[in-house]
């Protein structure tokens, strides 16, 4: 099987990863921060240790204790929009290629209006120079919602350039990354840019298993906690502690999947087996060569490793089944939870078929598709 659903969840997982879950019972594990026997130890300080690489990732070095753990990216997102208390959809802007994870919790709002969008190039990519003149031109926003990179095109987004000018008008305005399909590929620097929060994922190209996450959060006295209950730090209180992490993760963290996190993290690949530029190439020669629509960045450059097509004949759901089926390429096809996504680049009403890469694919593996789609259409 070829696998290009990593934007779903990323195959394979590094062997290290498999053989931790395989034997993770093998002695007894307790609850990280309670528990005192040495394999929950063990695993807490496998923890700790991610927790660490999570902030020097995004280039909070000094700040690891404000990175808290979550079950995945959108409990991140949710806990910064519900955090923020009295938030209006009006007083909210995003970018147009956004997951339902950002649109849902920002239209279950209170208001009468949609939140704003930035303008953008028909890829999807924020047109800096028109947002310079939106923002300047519309009343300080309170947050604004940045998708990192695309799961739909794989467009990253100018991320630095866009928090300038945001901040550039406005100190207050908070700025919400959201990293699940961006990270590791896109460079974050949340000092440089003053990002107030970023929310990751590691079940994508992070290599952990599902139901883990992790939210970074700059002041974290300016979000309420999204569940409250029991830490293990300062039991005898009542209410909220103003200690971090604990302010944060309460109850019983996944310490299972996290230290298998922490072991992905590990042994992910520090570089990919194609190239940016042979991807590009790659996509170009679909655009050029064969009869479909692909949805992909207009820039080399900003281009990450995911596009969709969207065949001329036939439909999406109809292509990714073909492919599966008949050639055992795995893929994903329909609107990928970005309705908002799919409006900007015009594919709101059929879909698409999403092929996303991992560090793991090959040039042969793409080769393979590219003659699929060859005799699919004969």
């Amino acid at each position: 099987m070829i696998y290009f659903d990593n934007a779903s969840t990323s195959y394979p997982k590094p062997q290290g990863v498999v053989d931790h879950l395989s034997h993770i019972y093998d002695s007894p594990l307790g609850s990280y921060g309670r528990s005192r026997d040495t394999h929950t130890l063990e695993l807490s300080s496998m923890v700790e240790e991610l927790r660490d690489m999570l902030a020097d990732m995004i280039g909070a070095k000094e700040q690891s204790q404000n990175i808290i753990f979550t079950k995945n990216a959108t409990e991140s997102i949710n806990t910064v929009i519900r955090g923020l208390g009295k938030l209006k959809k009006e007083e909210v802007v995003i970018s147009p290629l956004e997951h339902n994870a950002v649109t849902r919790p920002i239209f279950a709002l209170p208001g009468n209006k949609e939140p704003a969008y930035l303008p953008s190039h028909n890829d999807g990519r924020i047109n800096i120079e028109e947002t310079e003149r939106f923002i300047r031109a519309n009343k300080p926003f309170k947050l604004c919602v940045i998708n990192g990179m695309s799961n739909l095109n794989g467009v990253f987004q100018p991320i630095s350039e866009i928090a300038q000018i945001i901040k550039g008008h406005s100190e207050e305005t908070k700025i919400l990354i959201d990293g699940a399909q961006a990270l590791p590929y896109l460079k974050l620097d949340v000092d440089a840019s003053a990002i107030d929060f970023v929310a990751i994922t590691g079940h994508k190209s992070l290599m952990g298993p599902t139901g883990t996450g992790a939210l970074y959060i700059r002041n974290p006295q300016s979000i309420s906690p999204l569940i409250r209950g029991g830490n293990g730090f300062h039991s005898e209180n009542l209410m909220d502690t103003d200690h971090m992490p604990e302010r944060f993760e309460t109850g019983t963290i996944n310490l299972v999947g996290l230290s298998a996190w922490y072991i992905g993290m590990k042994e992910r690949p520090q570089k990919g087996l194609i190239e940016q530029s042979q991807l590009f190439d790659f996509i170009q020669s679909i655009k050029e060569d064969l009869p479909y629509k692909v949805l992909s960045s207009n820039e080399e450059q900003y281009q990450g490793p995911v596009f969709s097509l969207i065949p001329k004949k036939g439909s999406p759901a109809k292509l990714s089944d073909d492919l599966y089926y008949k050639y055992t390429v795995t893929t994903r096809f329909g609107l990928h939870c970005a309705p908002i996504a799919h409006r900007t680049l015009g594919s709101l009403q059929t879909g698409a078929t999403r092929v996303s890469l991992s560090v793991y694919n090959t040039m042969s593996e793409l080769a393979a598709l590219f003659q699929a789609l060859i005799e699919l259409n004969e």
